[in-house]
């Protein structure tokens, strides 16, 4: 009876006979995962089951027959078994005979099955020997070590210092760019603690956040100061994380890299900022100094001019001493005004709300600005559409100074002709905004650049909404743009 027969057949034999236990071991025998011969003392195979015959691709036939070790070897000589050998081991196996001694070693066969095979000897000189499929474990340690190759490549190679620690703390790997980074040999920086690294003033919120790394919160990253080997402290920037790999304890894996440039240039940035508030505080002061040493000559020349305008004038003459008081108390809310800057950088501008007259605010520009029309040989008009209240509600020293600044500059690029100033409203997509154009007259020049000219065109200016409020919704936000009329 051979290990090869159908397990039925052998079960079939009388319970408690010398036969059936027989077939029990046979039954096992071919269950086996590992391949299995055995041999007598004179090398001769007692035994062979079928996970050996199919692992070394062996005939049944012949071992059914029960061959001897080197009826075996010349069996697989002949079908190729060796031939990616050297000659020399093929010479070697033609002539070894059997030996029942204990060995282990290992062989890939021509299918690129890798076993590993196991001699034991038994008492009678005869020996058991074992043939265990090692090829996937083989090709996992290979891929496993491939890939910590690769890893340990890229650790030991990178700029930045990688860590690997336990939970208790203790480092289990520091790469070679240690050196680098912070002149410790990584063996010596391995048994440091960290209390001894870590700036005093770092230590405690970067222990903290390292005790919080869980499941949760997987992933934390620190910026902080670690010491160097010669004294003097570094800036680091840490990414510690939880790595757990299958069947291993938690590890953290902790990265860091070197900013201390960065942080300096933050550094000098901020203190950069600090100088620039500094200076804008003391410009504000100098402004406000100021301010208030050149308004003190004006108020006694405002009131030299009250004193004139009591008076008994004629009508030219009152004309005159009531432009000086218009422009010297504009003046006077120019130079209240030189605060300005400081009031926007600390947000604090507030505009006027009160009632004014636009007529009279015409009437005090036309007063302004007709001198110097009258010296370039231009016609300066004003014109209030019917459809415009008479008093608006808003802030008229700054529409003032932005009509000022923008009839100056119409005079200042028109060449010939004559400038008009119209105030009106117009609908727009939104709520109605106020308006007021400029242009010169037909005929006239305007030079919008020096060696340029052109005529007919016409300036229209939307004012704020905060500027004017009541009587007319003006337009916000400021906008304006030269278009042809």
């Amino acid at each position: 009876m051979t290990a090869t027969e159908p397990a039925a057949r052998r079960l079939a034999l009388p319970e408690g006979s010398v036969q059936d236990k027989t077939a029990v071991l046979e039954i096992t025998l071919d269950h086996m995962d590992q391949g299995l011969m055995m041999f007598d003392e004179h090398g001769t195979v007692q035994v062979c089951n079928r996970r050996a015959i199919e692992l070394l691709d062996l005939s049944a036939e012949l071992m059914t027959a029960k061959p001897t070790f080197a009826a075996v070897r010349e069996y697989q000589l002949r079908s190729g078994e060796f031939d990616n050998e050297t000659e020399a081991f093929r010479s070697w196996v033609r002539t070894s005979g059997f030996e029942g001694k204990h060995q282990v070693y290992e062989r890939i066969r021509p299918n690129g099955t890798v076993l590993e095979i196991r001699t034991v000897p038994l008492p009678d000189g005869g020996a058991v020997r074992t043939y265990t499929d090692i090829t996937a474990r083989r090709a996992a340690e290979r891929a496993g070590a491939q890939s910590e190759r690769r890893y340990r490549l890229l650790a030991e190679n990178a700029s930045d210092l990688v860590i690997l620690r336990d939970r208790a703390g203790e480092r289990i790997y520091v790469s070679p760019s240690c050196k680098t980074m912070l002149g410790y040999e990584p063996d010596e920086f391995a048994t440091i603690p960290n209390r001894e690294l870590i700036h005093p003033d770092d230590y405690p919120n970067v222990e903290e956040k390292l005790g919080r790394l869980s499941g949760v919160q997987p992933r934390t990253v620190t910026v902080h100061r670690v010491r160097h080997r010669d004294g003097h402290y570094i800036w680091v920037e840490a990414v510690a994380k939880l790595a757990k790999s299958e069947g291993a304890d938690e590890h953290v894996l902790v990265t860091a890299r070197d900013v201390t440039e960065r942080q300096m240039q933050a550094a000098e940035l901020q203190a950069e900022k600090n100088r620039a508030e500094e200076a804008s505080k003391a410009k504000g002061d100098f402004l406000a100094v100021m301010s208030h040493e050149i308004r003190t000559p004006i108020t006694g020349m405002l009131g030299m001019v009250d004193l004139l305008a009591a008076e008994n004038l004629d009508a030219r003459k009152r004309s005159y001493v009531e432009a000086i008081t218009s422009s010297g108390r504009h003046l006077l809310a120019i130079i209240s005004n030189v605060l300005d800057f400081s009031r926007i950088e600390a947000g604090k501008l507030e505009l006027e709300r009160v009632d004014f007259s636009l007529a009279s605010l015409l009437d005090d520009l036309h007063l302004l600005m007709a001198p110097e029309a009258t010296e370039r040989g231009l016609d300066l008009s004003f014109e209030i559409q019917p459809s415009l209240p008479q008093t608006v509600r808003g802030d008229p020293t700054r529409i003032r100074q932005v009509l000022i600044n923008l009839v100056s500059n119409a005079l200042k690029f028109t060449q010939r002709g004559s400038v008009g100033v119209t105030l009106s409203s117009a609908p727009s997509r939104g709520p109605e905004h106020g308006y007021g154009s400029m242009w010169p007259t037909p005929g006239s020049e305007f030079r919008n650049q020096p060696e340029k000219k052109c005529s007919s065109r016409s300036f229209r200016l939307t004012l704020p909404r905060r500027v004017v409020t009541r009587g007319l919704a003006w337009g916000w936000p400021f906008r304006s743009s030269w278009s042809k009329r």
